[in-house]
């Protein structure tokens, strides 16, 4: 590479190389032979630089101190060794801006470039880092041209344009061609594509000789849920749990197939064995807990919702309303109404037209002898979108119990109104015949 024009010292270049170990530590590319546009440095900001590395055990004051004497006559070097430090101290907005201030002096500076465009994609600023990384992929022979592909390749699929993503990440395959990350970055672009057949036989590929890459096996168990083959996703969740390569994720994932398929059991006890301080979210335990009511096992879902991570104040308020009602379900299931009144309560108390928990502490008034506590709530429940038919089926079942098969008839025609099932045709048709004529 030709010296610049003012060419730094060699211990000037020693304190942009140790810069370049505190970046490398920080996410930054380390100093070595073949990077483009990198700064010279007068003496002054030599000995400025030596300072500061001198008292990079205090990461800010190394930057302020840098800041201090930068100017905008300063060499590039100097803001990006003042990003460095920041993000020495997880200071990423900081160091972002220091990074653009290297890139505006110095617009070949190749290693300010790449660290900039990392911390975009790190901050979710996908647009401002295809445009640093399309700028960068002019120099492909540059000692980061893999990773530069790599990461415009992850810019272009975060921004939903998986054509371009895919021609990207191939770029980066031409010079790491077994990168691990660069290949699943390319069978990410694949599926967004719908490629399902160009991705099935790539992944099929890398794990003959990558059998322990959790990642992998998930991919193709996407894929075979995509073609509505549920059981060949389980077996390669299975295979990845066997071969111990499976986290949480995909575990938690292998409990939902089970579970579509039937068989809570199996979906229980994989939730009994993941990793310590792991564990199914709301979602999947409710699923799990749903299954074994539906099986009659109301102690076993109780035990499983018992387990489910206490949901964070801004969480899905729905979630923890369906935790409440199939804990209500289980006790109403284990004939204990004072229990799964309590947890109605609990749900009505935050949303009062919640229409699954109206019907079932209706249903709890009920069956405990209380009609005239149990028919409001059905009242409510009928005006809610959704739930008008369950809510006049409830309703015509109270009147059926108190020999008011008027009342019941009228619930009933009311029911189809909003449901047409051929079983409450029939069953209205039987209250017809015991009903008295109408006027």
């Amino acid at each position: 590479m030709r010296r610049p024009r003012h060419g730094a010292p060699r211990a000037g270049r020693q304190a942009l190389a140790a810069l370049a170990v505190v970046a490398w530590l920080c996410l930054c590319i380390p100093l070595r032979a073949g990077w483009a546009g990198e700064p010279s440095v007068t003496p002054a900001e030599e000995a400025l630089l030596q300072q500061a590395a001198a008292a990079a055990n205090d990461a800010a004051a190394a930057a302020g101190l840098l800041a201090a004497a930068e100017t905008p006559a300063s060499s590039a070097a100097i803001p990006f060794a003042i990003g460095a430090y920041h993000l020495q101290r997880q200071a990423r907005a900081e160091a972002i801006e220091a990074f653009r201030r290297a890139v505006e002096r110095k617009p070949d500076f190749q290693r300010a470039r790449l660290n900039l465009a990392q911390l975009l994609i790190e901050t979710g600023n996908y647009g401002e880092a295809r445009t640093h990384l399309t700028e960068l992929a002019g120099g492909a022979s540059s000692p980061g041209a893999a990773q530069v592909y790599r990461l415009l390749g992850y810019a272009l699929l975060a921004d939903d344009q998986p054509i371009a993503a895919e021609t990207a990440y191939r770029q980066a395959l031409l010079h790491e061609p077994d990168h691990v990350e660069t290949r699943l970055g390319l069978l990410q672009a694949l599926l967004r594509q719908d490629r399902l057949d160009a991705a099935e036989p790539l992944i099929r590929a890398d794990l003959r000789r990558h059998p322990a890459q959790g990642d992998l096996w998930s991919l193709l168990a996407a894929i075979a849920t995509r073609r509505g083959k549920p059981q060949e996703a389980l077996v390669a969740l299975e295979c990845a749990r066997r071969l111990g390569v499976a986290d949480a994720t995909l575990q938690a994932a292998l409990a939902e197939l089970w579970l579509a398929q039937g068989m809570p059991d199996e979906a229980v006890a994989l939730s009994e064995r993941l990793p310590p301080g792991a564990a199914l979210d709301g979602a999947q335990t409710l699923g799990v807990a749903r299954a074994l009511l539906a099986a009659g096992r109301a102690d076993d879902a109780l035990r499983i919702l018992a387990t489910a991570p206490a949901p964070p104040p801004a969480a899905d308020r729905g979630l923890d309303a369906q935790r409440h009602i199939l804990r209500a379900a289980a006790h109403v299931m284990r004939e204990a109404p004072d229990a799964a009144e309590q947890e109605y309560r609990a749900v009505l108390e935050d949303d009062a037209l919640n229409a699954e928990a109206l019907l079932g502490l209706g249903d709890v008034q009920r069956r405990r002898g209380k009609p005239e506590e149990a028919r409001p709530l059905f009242e409510r429940a009928s005006r809610v979108a959704g739930f008008e038919a369950r809510a006049l089926l409830a309703l015509a079942q109270l009147a059926v119990e108190r020999n008011d098969y008027p009342a019941a008839v009228a619930a009933l025609e009311r029911a189809l109104t909003f449901d047409a099932n051929p079983a409450v045709a029939r069953y209205l048709e039987q209250l017809r015949a015991l009903a008295p004529p109408r006027p």
